[in-house]
């Protein structure tokens, strides 16, 4: 079950810059050791849909992201890259 839920999120555009793997809901990423709230590229795997959210646990303006690779928080119509919670939208079909 848990491959149908990955994504990479990266500081830089371009898949740059630090890097983590999610696989679950993440409440606040500066506890997973994701030094900086600036999201700037996000790639998707398997089939599940994610939700990022510019606050901590899961508040703020809300972004969907679905299988794929985004290069810019252009992409998922942000118009900033901050991000500081994200969490799996289950059942998503």
């Amino acid at each position: 079950h848990g491959e149908h839920y990955r994504m990479q999120l990266f500081e830089g555009c371009n898949y740059t810059g630090q890097c983590m793997e999610l696989c679950d809901d993440c409440p606040f990423l500066q506890s997973r050791g994701f030094n900086t709230n600036c999201v700037n590229s996000v790639r998707v795997f398997g089939d599940g849909a994610w939700v990022m959210y510019e606050e901590p646990n899961f508040r703020g303006r809300m972004y969907i992201v679905e299988r794929g690779n985004y290069c810019s928080h252009n992409e998922w119509q942000a118009q900033n890259p901050n991000i500081q919670s994200i969490r799996r939208i289950v059942n998503y079909f």
